[in-house]
């Protein structure tokens, strides 16, 4: 859905020819020889494993993914996941990147 997006907005078509359930089968079909795909970078890291695959990070606009942290109340949340969240705006506010 999000690559749909992407390739919309730059009026790109965009043309899947296989779609698998996971990202490991998406590794598997890359090894053997069965073309490209867009993934996200600590799902290829974890299960890329001995498989003999490259990678390269993509830069531009269009790969750039913006998350939102959502919760009904913040100060509702248990010790740990309030902790979690604050320690999550404050790495992405540090950065500039908080949106």
């Amino acid at each position: 859905m999000f690559m749909t997006r992407a390739a919309g907005a730059l009026h790109k078509p965009m043309t899947i020819r296989v779609h698998v359930a996971s990202y490991d089968a998406i590794c598997r079909m890359v090894a053997a020889g069965a073309g490209i795909a867009i993934m996200p970078k600590a799902a290829f890291a974890r299960l890329k494993g001995d498989q003999l695959i490259g990678s390269c990070n993509l830069r531009d606009d269009w790969a750039v993914r913006t998350f939102q942290l959502c919760a009904r109340d913040l100060d509702g949340l248990s010790s740990f996941a309030r902790e979690f969240a604050n320690l999550l705006i404050g790495r992405y506010a540090a950065d500039g990147k908080r949106g």
